[in-house]
């Protein structure tokens, strides 16, 4: 992967629970928000195994003029996060189908 591609995946990378969770917001459709969230952090997932790979292939990744690194490490506690989005994303789910059942929440 050229850098300047790996720029945009990175960018790309950080703003996707950004915006999955502004339009989870507007949206303002409980279910929507659970599948949307679910999504975002799958693919923020699958990024994050893409990163690690990238980094042990090419060793250390520098982007914007040595702004941002990501070493083994870097990469290592990426994946640690987004194992952790992932997960909460689907404990959410379950959360708030019970919490909807028990009527504490509307859907609305």
């Amino acid at each position: 992967m050229e850098i300047y591609n790996m720029k945009i995946f990175i960018i790309v990378f950080l703003i996707i629970p950004f915006f999955a969770s502004l339009i989870s917001f507007i949206a303002k459709n409980k279910r929507f928000a659970e599948y949307l969230t679910l999504f975002s952090s799958s693919l923020n997932l699958s990024g994050a195994f893409l990163i690690l790979y990238l980094v042990l292939n090419f060793k250390t990744i520098f982007l914007f003029n040595g702004a941002i690194a990501i070493d083994k490490f870097s990469a290592y506690i990426i994946l640690l996060t987004a194992i952790v989005y992932f997960l909460s994303s689907m404990y959410g789910i379950s959360y708030m189908r019970l919490a909807l059942e028990d009527e504490k929440m509307t859907d609305g």
